[in-house]
């Protein structure tokens, strides 16, 4: 919970720190290894059949109290990432990897596999581990990876190795080695974005080699690469590049770049900032196939990365400065602070990621037209809520998941704005927002749910909000006092 991690240390901190001071001694005290050094490179090869070529470079030290018969490896999936051709070696010997299939829920989108290491692997030394596959996903793909004869995209989500902690008590953690190099080898005629710090670019054959750094507070990484026609705004509140598969005609892309920077503006002043420096907000286009918040799952949909966001073909063929379009690209551009930056545990998925992916745009547009445009946004908020109840049954906040069926889940979708808004009104707005930034900045790559969000507003502003979050969260219907305080007044 943010309160023990932030705040008084509770008994569940005072045990983390005792667990820290024991692994803190000069002897260790289980089975582990360090990753020393670690190299990713990704190769996109063209042809009939395009796919990515996968390479990890790790160099390990053996930092535990025993030698190391094996050592386990999360990889992407076949179903979902396509993944194909995988090979091992350390130290030059080629190994195969085995699947511990046994140990994993058979829902997860990765798979952890076991390296035996023969011999046994002693203290202190090091290993040299290589790991190669290749990723090819089926033709509508999915939005966590698209490959096709013109661009591709990774987002961080499982297609890259993870090296796993051995599961002994006390164990080292694994964890990515900082400075931890990404090299991108593409056409010279691909545009390419990656998650890190622009490192240079060089030929390698015919293609181009772009390097990036990844560093410790960086999160996983992201790639969007592709033959794209770029067009550049320059807008007062800043700068945002369309990346297409056809060129958007200028006056639309002038409107929208403009709506979208002073969206971002508002978003990171509302909810903090998300990069250390200005840079351009990024609005790609993809080929695959994602999935749209509606019953059939067909429509203008997107998939946000960091400072920027992947919108479907359906999408651009809308006018760029058309209500539709924009709504999906603020929605997505909203998850970037909560999704991305802080991920969400399966309970606050729909009600707090969704909620607050539908609340963000209100707070832009309150920006852009004041109290009223605020107040009319809350109205059609509830009209929507009103509606989607009529066709189902209403589950509580609490327990909506993503996996139940539409009709609920645009119930919740509403009903979560609203408890933003309901927020707003209870703590007021700058408590609320600084709240929201708080959790942000505290839960940085890690995931969370309502008793965090919670806990940072009140940390923010000193009120004490657990009847509020209790009828929010567990009963169906809003308070009277909500609905009365944005009724029409006739």
């Amino acid at each position: 919970m943010l309160r023990n991690k932030i705040g008084r240390p509770g008994s569940g901190a005072i045990l983390a720190l005792a667990l820290v001071c024991l692994a803190a001694c000069s002897v260790p005290l289980a089975p582990g290894y360090k990753v020393q050094k670690e190299t990713l490179d990704v190769l996109y090869v063209s042809g009939d059949h395009p796919h990515l070529a996968i390479r990890a470079a790790y160099q390990l030290r053996n930092v535990g109290n025993a030698p190391l018969n094996s050592i386990e490896v999360s990889l992407p999936d076949e179903k979902t990432f396509g993944r194909q051709n995988l090979s091992a070696e350390i130290d030059g010997r080629p190994v195969t990897p085995s699947l511990a299939a046994a140990e994993r829920e058979s829902s997860a989108p990765d798979e952890i596999f076991r390296i035996s290491i023969e011999p046994a692997w002693p203290q202190k030394q090091k290993r040299n581990l290589v790991l190669e596959y290749r990723l090819a996903p089926a033709p509508r793909g999915r939005a966590a990876i698209a490959v096709d004869d013109v661009s591709f995209h990774l987002q961080p989500q499982g297609w890259f190795p993870e090296l796993q902690t051995p599961k002994k008590l006390f164990s080292h953690d694994v964890e990515r080695p900082d400075p931890t190099p990404v090299n991108l080898i593409v056409p010279p005629e691909f545009l390419v974005i990656s998650t890190g710090s622009s490192s240079g670019a060089r030929k390698q054959g015919g293609d181009i080699e772009h390097r990036f750094t990844l560093h410790k507070l960086n999160l996983d990484p992201f790639i969007v690469a592709g033959r794209y026609h770029q067009q550049e705004v320059n807008a007062p509140e800043g700068d945002v590049v369309f990346w297409t598969l056809a060129p958007i005609s200028a006056p639309a892309s002038q409107v929208a770049g403009a709506r979208l920077a002073a969206t971002m503006k508002v978003y990171a002043a509302a909810f903090g900032p998300i990069l250390k420096k200005s840079a351009p907000v990024h609005i790609a286009e993809t080929s695959t196939h994602l999935y749209g918040r509606s019953a059939t799952g067909e429509g203008p949909a997107g998939w946000p990365f960091l400072n920027g966001v992947l919108l479907n073909r359906q999408a651009f063929a809308l006018e760029a400065s058309s209500e539709v379009f924009l709504g999906v690209a603020e929605h997505e551009l909203a998850h970037t602070w909560l999704g991305e930056q802080v991920r969400l545990r399966p309970e606050a998925e729909i009600g707090m990621g969704e909620g607050f992916a539908e609340y963000a745009p209100i707070v832009a547009a309150e920006a852009r037209g004041g109290a009223a445009a605020r107040a009319n946004a809350v109205r059609q908020r509830l009209k929507l809520y009103d509606d989607a109840r009529v066709a189902s049954v209403e589950k509580p906040l609490s327990a909506i998941r993503a996996g139940d069926p539409w009709e609920q889940r645009k119930i919740s979708y509403a009903k979560g704005s609203l408890l933003f808004l309901a927020l707003e009104d209870e703590c007021g707005e700058a408590g609320a927002r600084r709240g929201i930034a708080h959790l942000v900045s505290a839960l940085h790559g890690e995931s969370a749910g309502f008793e965090d969000l919670r806990s940072a507003v009140e940390l923010e502003t000193g009120k004490n909000l657990a009847e509020f979050f209790r009828i929010w969260l567990n009963d169906t219907g809003l308070p009277d006092s909500f609905r009365e305080r944005y009724a029409v007044k006739q």
